[in-house]
């Protein structure tokens, strides 16, 4: 959609439910389990000749009991972008080692199968999620932007471990009870790109802050950045 001679608004939506059943992840208690997840997610921008905004909001369906009889977590593509630490590396961290100590046999006599569909490698699950940013274009092929990420859990961030440890009552990867906000990301970053005799060049560093709330059950601020370049011919 144009707006007025420069502005240029587009707008996406998209909403997704998987339902069924399935053997993935079977224990001795749930031999089959019900399949019931739900996402949605919904992209506005505003793109003009020297900048723009643009808002990112997100649900995506959680899971807090691994061993019941029911799948409800779902897990966005991996390349849907909301920031660059909480869900690629924070959460992503915190739930690779469930695999392993979600089959600890002082716990459980028989451990679930599939126990490798715990981790998140990434992806964004169990979460209401909104990401408003910005960029402006201050010379010609080079974008500066900036966006702030805010994440609450949908259900309790619950660690198989430390939950049956505890149990039964929800704990996190820290083994403490969690709060429902995953905290707030700050991400910065610039990017130029250039075409050098019919090919093309981009370079650019991004960095990010993430202040971790009760859901993690972190207290130190989380930094991280990146560099990155591609060249195309």
């Amino acid at each position: 959609m144009t707006i007025g001679s420069n502005w240029k608004l587009q707008l996406e939506s998209e909403v997704a439910m998987i339902l069924g059943e399935t053997d993935l992840g079977a224990s001795p208690d749930a031999e089959q389990h019900q399949v019931m997840q739900l996402a949605g997610a919904f992209r506005a921008d505003l793109n003009g000749p020297l900048g723009g905004v643009g808002f990112t909001a997100l649900f995506a369906s959680g899971d807090n009991n691994l061993g019941d009889d029911k799948q409800t977590g779902f897990k966005a593509d991996s390349n849907f972008d909301m920031g660059m630490l909480l869900f690629p590396y924070v959460i992503a961290a915190q739930t690779a080692r469930a695999p392993v100590t979600a089959a600890n046999p002082d716990l459980v006599g028989v451990p679930a199968q599939d126990r490798e569909r715990i981790p998140t490698r990434g992806s964004v699950t169990n979460t209401w999620a909104f990401f408003p940013k910005a960029w402006v274009r201050p010379l010609d092929g080079l974008e500066l932007y900036a966006g702030a990420l805010m994440a609450l859990s949908n259900v309790d961030n619950a660690d198989p471990f430390n939950t049956r440890l505890a149990g039964g009552d929800p704990r996190n990867a820290v083994n403490e009870d969690p709060g429902s906000y995953y905290g707030t990301e700050f991400d910065l970053g610039l990017r130029y790109s250039a075409l050098l005799w019919g090919t093309t060049l981009q370079l650019g560093v991004e960095g990010a802050v993430l202040l971790p709330g009760s859901a993690l059950g972190l207290t130190d601020m989380i930094m991280g950045g990146r560099a990155m370049a591609v060249y195309q011919f």
